[in-house]
């Protein structure tokens, strides 16, 4: 019997086999025997990236409970401040799902358990790999990683893309925890109804405000719930596998993956990489760069705190990163250093060239008390002395320190006033528009989106995904610090 006609045969008899929820020490491990294994592909040169892997899809999930209800200090404002409480593991759940076929639901009540149950499935099959997918893995890290390193001992390997955010964390048996979350881009209960999976989150039948302890008696909604999130997963994961063509071995660890096979394709073929060489940034400049970058634009206004508004309206502007990826100019040429220059000539100039400056100003204050949102960052600022804050954003200060682009200045400087101010270490870039090669994806992808629009939902999920996930891929750092976590202390450190 050759590989092929043993896969099909055992496909038969997973198939035969009822769906489960169980405890988990109640549940026959032998089932897992029919679970084949990949061996992952490519010029993968290292022995321990050729090692097979397991066929099927595992998802983790725990659920915590306070120790007690939140308690509150009155502050000097009169605003009620909450005081933290401890929370502890007092249920988690793992859903096995291959072949398109969910398995079984295992549960527990000890936080211990979860390693015996992980080592009970991973031993079951033939594979030497076992990928474990957590939901928002930064989160249950804290409280399983002190009984899966005294258990799977010190891990071999951690991925992580910012201290206490790991992707991956690979242990000596041969089991990886994987973060479903950077892949999904949004919560458990969203991605499912995105996707119209056929389990979806069981929202409303866990009391949150309920105190649990590991010995507290699950009732029957209580265990559905806990079987949801993670029957919820494992099938999001399967649909997303079966919409992009890719495998447990090919499937991307995040959302920005899966574009860029097809960015790489395009670039090959339009000599993007050599385009790229002349653009690309030294390290002291990129290292401007990360300083330059804000993120998102979201505040709330301090004008309208603990009040109920009526007849509120929103407006969405679609598909805006896309949007201005097409119709905006970018430095398309490596930076160059320029003398000093004041903000206004920077702002003058900002249509035909992109700048990096360090703004400093003396002064500052906002034009309009009234203003809703604050452009000016506290915590990007360098140095910001006697500041006068709105829940992070500055009103005035005496001196400001900040890294800006010519479009962020143009921003600050519509918005505040100053005596004094002067761009220190300027570099500048010609503007031009993004390769067409790109443009012609970015837009393919929208039109994508936009005709799958209520029709295939995972197909339409995706799409929409993908052409999130391309300005995602453009602000990445090409140099990434490998960062260390101390497994006593949970600190990090950079190698």
């Amino acid at each position: 019997m050759n590989r092929q006609q043993e896969q099909k045969q055992k496909k038969k008899e997973l198939e035969t086999i009822p769906y489960q929820l169980r405890y988990w020490d109640e549940f026959d491990y032998s089932i897992l025997n029919n679970i084949m294994f990949r061996i992952p592909g490519g010029n993968r040169k290292d022995k321990e990236t050729k090692k097979p892997v397991n066929d099927i899809i595992i998802m983790l999930d725990t659920e915590t409970s306070k120790l007690k209800h939140n308690e509150y200090e009155t502050l000097k404002s009169g605003i009620k401040k909450v005081i933290p409480v401890s929370n502890i593991v007092v249920c988690w759940s793992i859903a096995l799902r291959a072949y398109g076929k969910n398995i079984v639901t295992l549960y527990g009540r000890k936080p211990s358990d979860i390693c015996k149950c992980l080592e009970k499935i991973h031993n079951s099959m033939e594979g030497e790999i076992t990928y474990v997918f957590v939901h928002n893995l930064a989160y249950d890290w804290v409280f399983i990683r002190k009984f899966l390193l005294r258990d799977f001992g010190t891990p071999k390997g951690q991925l992580n893309t910012k201290p206490h955010y790991p992707l991956t964390i690979t242990f000596h048996n041969g089991i990886i925890l994987r973060d479903s979350l950077i892949l999904a881009q949004r919560s458990i209960e969203k991605w499912g109804n995105d996707l119209d999976v056929p389990n979806k989150k069981a929202v409303g039948m866990w009391d949150y405000n309920k105190i649990r302890t590991q010995f507290t008696p699950l009732d029957l909604l209580e265990l559905l719930y806990i079987q949801g999130d993670v029957l919820c997963g494992v099938e999001c994961i399967d649909y997303t596998m079966q919409q992009l063509k890719k495998t447990i071995v090919s499937l991307p660890f995040t959302a920005t993956g899966i574009p860029r096979g097809e960015i790489r394709k395009r670039a090959k073929d339009n000599n993007g990489h050599k385009k790229f060489l002349t653009i690309c940034p030294d390290y002291e400049t990129h290292k401007k760069l990360e300083q330059c970058y804000h993120g998102g634009f979201t505040h709330g206004n301090r004008h309208f705190i603990n009040t109920t508004m009526n007849n509120v309206q929103g407006f969405d502007f679609a598909s805006s990163y896309p949007f201005c990826m097409l119709s905006e100019k970018f430095p398309m040429q490596k930076f160059r250093p320029y003398r000093n220059m004041e903000p206004e000539e920077v702002i003058t100039l900002g249509d035909k060239f992109a700048f990096i400056v360090r703004l400093v100003a003396m002064n500052v204050c906002i034009k309009n008390d009234f203003c809703p949102m604050p452009p000016l960052q506290f915590s990007k600022c360098t140095r910001a002395i006697n500041p006068v804050l709105d829940n992070g954003r500055i009103l005035s200060a005496g001196f400001v320190e900040i890294w800006l682009t010519e479009t962020d200045l143009k921003v600050i400087r519509e918005n505040y006033t100053w005596t004094n101010a002067k761009c220190m270490d300027v570099e500048y870039s010609f503007k031009h528009y993004l390769p067409r090669w790109f443009t012609d994806y970015i837009y393919q992808c929208f039109v994508n989106k936009t005709r799958l629009k209520g029709g295939d939902p995972v197909a339409y999920a995706l799409a929409k995904s993908t052409i999130n996930a391309l300005y995602g891929m453009t602000v990445q750092k090409p140099v990434k610090e490998n960062l260390v976590e101390d497994y006593e202390t949970g600190l990090y450190d950079i190698e």
